[in-house]
């Protein structure tokens, strides 16, 4: 394999302040890449108290459950140790492990883990973290891929009209029905098999549907996964619900006044809040609501429910499971719960990072180190062949639209003759009609209006028949435009990162060479292109 820098960042606003480390202080607590900021994070994490031992409890019972490897074990026991620490990642359970993006965000975490246990010369283990009472089934449901013809598309059906959680969306026999039948393309391939297949099973949920492929993906990386729906972790998140609860007025203040720092800085804010949102969502009759705050009164009148302040308090003593957070408190929970010296975000999520400063405080807390996620456009063997085939490198993959490469490199094939006749046919037109019009108008003056009318009927005659001409070219090499459409849809669809579209699906016989290969090289923030070429 080959890996090339092209240059291209994905980060921009204040991910890319941290990025550069310029003011970085007025929206994080730490720089990255900088050894005196990660042990001064470390003596911070040191200094809390986390609830180790029934913590490791729920990690082994759910990763024995999803049927993680051996060495996500291992790194479960180092959580024992007072002085160990984690870096975490997440996202949510998306249909068929989400993007790809998914899975550079869970590997520059295991890169980092084992980069700062080098540095601080102490245990540091990698955590994803599921997303799973998530209910944005839109977000989740859709997947793309390419089946070495072409690029397609699929969403997935929502089985109930309700906000339920994904945690809580039971796989049926429904979907693998719909499934089937959508994705006949792929469905008998044995890698999908072998990576989707097996590891779902009917009644279970969507979220454990996810963590079992991850577990199977990340078997022979030591990741540790847990699941944000889990009872037994709630119970451990009971404090910090009901200091989200007592202290809810200054969260809210305290969010806004960071937004208006992100503002006053000509930053644009990635979260916008219901001014009255409690950043508190709760279980109601199987569905997951959202709390609005009120002046001490928790509620939502779409579905009937109120609480005074006691009364959720109470409620998060006895039921904790019935809680979860929404973007504002979920990584606060997170690092209550968990030692975290940093957490490996994606271009969104270190923008809403920045709003959260000052919420942290609330807490006891403070944000850990905001690491970004590296990033990859990964080129399979045989689409770089066509890309050599088409002389078509990188950078002009990423700075030239599909339609354009495609009409111009068929013109240059036919040494631009289209454009080269019609230019002179047009041009000896035009030059006949005005000696024309110069005879016609010693007869009788023509309206300049009629004379424009009827070039523009001679114009668009033209184009027609240009058209049509080009029409029949495009049938006659529809072998190279199908074969340019696939690396174009396979590399930059429509003109944006693979990352973000493509779901693992498209290079699921690849993976494992893939997975190897970025695990072996050094961290950069920097876009990267892998370039499959089947040699050591």
């Amino acid at each position: 394999m080959r890996v090339i820098k092209n240059g291209k960042n994905i980060f921009s606003g204040i991910a890319q302040n941290l990025v550069c480390g310029e003011d970085y202080e007025d929206f994080y607590n730490y720089k990255i890449d900088d050894d005196r900021e990660l042990e001064r994070r470390a003596d911070f994490v040191k200094s809390s108290t986390f609830q180790r031992e029934n913590l490791v409890n729920i990690l082994e019972a759910f990763n024995e459950s999803i049927g993680a490897g051996k060495k996500t074990f291992e790194n479960i026991e180092k959580l024992k140790d007072e002085d160990s620490f984690v870096v975490v990642t997440g996202q949510q359970a998306g249909y068929f492990a989400g993007p790809m993006y998914t899975v550079y965000k869970a590997m520059t975490t295991i890169k980092l883990a084992r980069e700062y246990s080098e540095k601080l010369n102490s245990k540091v283990v990698p955590v994803f973290w599921i997303a799973s009472e998530d209910h944005d089934f839109h977000e989740v449901s859709r997947v793309n891929y390419s089946n070495k013809t072409a690029m397609k598309k699929v969403k997935f059906k929502k089985q109930d009209d309700r906000n339920i959680s994904v945690g809580n969306m039971m796989i049926d026999e429904k979907f693998i029905y719909e499934m089937k039948n959508k994705m006949l393309d792929v469905f008998a391939d044995d890698d999908f098999e072998s990576i989707f297949l097996s590891q779902m099973k009917e009644g279970e949920s969507y979220s454990i549907w996810f963590a079992k492929i991850m577990a199977r993906l990340f078997s022979d990386y030591g990741l540790v996964f847990i699941d944000s729906m889990e009872d037994d972790k709630r119970h451990l998140e009971k404090d910090f619900f009901k200091t989200a609860i007592i202290n809810n007025d200054e969260v809210r203040s305290l969010f806004k006044s960071q937004t208006s720092l992100i503002v006053d800085k000509g930053y644009q804010p990635l979260i916008v809040n219901n001014e009255n949102s409690s950043n508190l969502f709760i279980q109601h009759m199987g569905e997951r609501i959202q709390l609005l705050n009120d002046d001490g009164k928790f509620y939502n009148e779409a579905y009937g429910v109120s609480y005074t302040t006691e009364e959720l308090i109470k409620m998060a003593e006895n039921n904790p499971e019935e809680f979860s957070t929404n973007v504002v408190l979920r990584p606060l929970v997170q690092d209550f719960l968990l030692p975290t010296l940093a957490y490996v975000a994606g271009p969104g999520e270190m923008k809403y990072y920045g709003q959260l400063k000052k919420v942290y405080g609330v807490f006891d807390l403070e944000m850990p180190i905001i690491y970004p996620r590296e990033n990859f456009t990964y080129i399979s063997e045989d689409v770089a062949t066509f890309m050599s085939k088409y002389n078509l490198d990188v950078e002009k993959l990423f700075n030239v639209s599909k339609e354009d490469f495609i009409n111009t490199y068929i013109s240059e094939l036919n040494d631009n003759q289209v454009e080269k006749c019609c230019e002179s046919f047009s041009e000896d037109l035009l030059k006949t009609y005005d000696d024309m019009l110069s005879s016609l108008n010693k007869v009788s003056s023509i309206d300049k209006s009629i004379i424009e009318k009827n070039k523009i009927q001679i114009e668009k005659q033209i184009s027609y028949l240009i058209d049509k001409v080009n029409q029949n070219i495009r049938k006659e090499y529809k072998d190279l435009i199908k074969e340019i459409n696939l690396v174009f849809d396979f590399v930059y669809p429509e003109s944006g990162l693979q990352e973000r579209s493509h779901s693992l699906v498209s290079i699921m016989d690849q993976i494992d060479r893939m997975f190897k290969e970025i695990h072996s090289i050094e961290i950069d923030h920097k876009h990267r292109v892998i370039i499959d070429t089947k040699e050591a």
